[in-house]
């Protein structure tokens, strides 16, 4: 970053800065990770990068909602996946979708949230990606189970898998989610 500062390379810094907001994500240093995609941010602001300004209002929602922050986590993946231009960064579409309704889920924005998810797995499936596709169909079904309790349904889960809702291998799990 310093290098990058000395000879004026902002876009370089810009990048540094997101992959050290990444990386502080991944150790668990929130607040560092917010800083550096703080900083990335109002490096390509100041650039009008639109592709880094999607990826870094991406990344800062994902790390509002994990930890919890569902308004502001909202917010920032809307804008990200507003300037997102059409068929650039599918993979980051299809992660920021699933962030986003996570958000919406827990804002209590269910039938919204349940639009993004299946965006995101149709997403995930045009790409081959079967991680994601996995964790934003997880979270759809959750979804769908809120959704069920809210119109009144009685839903079930068994560890012997034979409910309709038989996609969780371990029933504690999903329990522990929905609880």
């Amino acid at each position: 970053i310093s290098s990058s500062r000395r000879v004026g390379w902002d876009d370089c810094q810009a990048v540094s800065f997101g992959n050290l907001g990444i990386a502080h994500s991944e150790l668990g240093n929130l607040r560092l990770a917010i800083d550096h995609f703080g900083r990335a941010l109002a490096l390509n602001e100041r650039l009008d990068r639109r592709g880094g300004l999607a990826t870094n209002l991406g990344n800062l929602g994902l790390l509002q909602a994990r930890m919890g922050r569902f308004r502001p986590a909202r917010d920032h993946l809307v804008r990200a996946l507003a300037l997102q231009s059409d068929g650039a960064g599918r993979g980051n579409r299809g992660v920021f979708l699933t962030g986003l309704g996570t958000a919406s889920a827990h804002l209590g924005h269910i039938r919204e949230a349940l639009d993004h998810l299946l965006e995101s797995v149709s997403i995930c499936v045009e790409l081959g990606d079967i991680s994601d596709q996995v964790d934003a169909l997880y979270d759809r079904y959750i979804d769908e189970w809120l959704i069920a309790e809210d119109e009144g349904v009685e839903i079930m889960l068994n560890e012997h898998h034979q409910t309709a809702t038989c996609v969780d291998p371990a029933a504690p799990l999903v329990l522990a989610a929905l609880a």
